[in-house]
């Protein structure tokens, strides 16, 4: 089964193995990219970046908030 499995000369290099493991994501968020819809001005998405959890994003309208998080690469 040539081909199969990426690595090899010219394709992509193969993927890590899923060990199930949580992993920290915040340094691949493109944070000028990330945006919210209908947020509240006095608490915005980027309290969610500042790392204090008494900070918090919320809606100016009802309960629903619509939040893009935008990444630097492919993340899984």
């Amino acid at each position: 089964m040539a081909g199969l499995g990426g690595g090899g000369a010219g394709g992509p290099p193969p993927e890590p193995a899923d060990d199930g493991k949580m992993i920290d994501l915040s340094e691949k968020i493109s944070k000028s990219e990330t945006y919210a819809r209908n947020e509240a001005s006095n608490f915005p998405h980027t309290n969610l970046f500042i790392g204090d959890s008494r900070l918090g994003c919320k809606s100016d309208a009802d309960e629903q908030l619509i939040v893009h998080i935008a990444f630097n690469e492919p993340v899984k």
